[in-house]
């Protein structure tokens, strides 16, 4: 909630991280504000989400520093 603007040039980026740590894209985040979203993607294997800040159009990888990581609890 109450995510500010991307900067010019720039967009928000989802990424869903597997269990051997690498990051995997999960889709652009258009706009600001409280915003839900649906990730791009299998989560089966996904530990966390990730959010970056990237050039408009988005990247293959995760640019740093990362904006926030949401962990996922594991089912038990």
């Amino acid at each position: 909630s109450h995510l500010p603007s991307a900067p010019v040039g720039k967009t928000y980026q989802l990424w869903l991280q597997n269990r051997a740590g690498h990051m995997i894209d999960a889709g652009l985040l258009r706009g600001s504000g409280n915003r839900a979203v649906v990730l791009r993607g299998d989560a089966s294997d996904a530990t966390a989400a990730g959010i970056t800040v990237e050039p408009a159009g988005g990247s293959e990888t995760p640019s740093l520093p990362v904006v926030a990581v949401i962990e996922f609890e594991k089912a038990t």
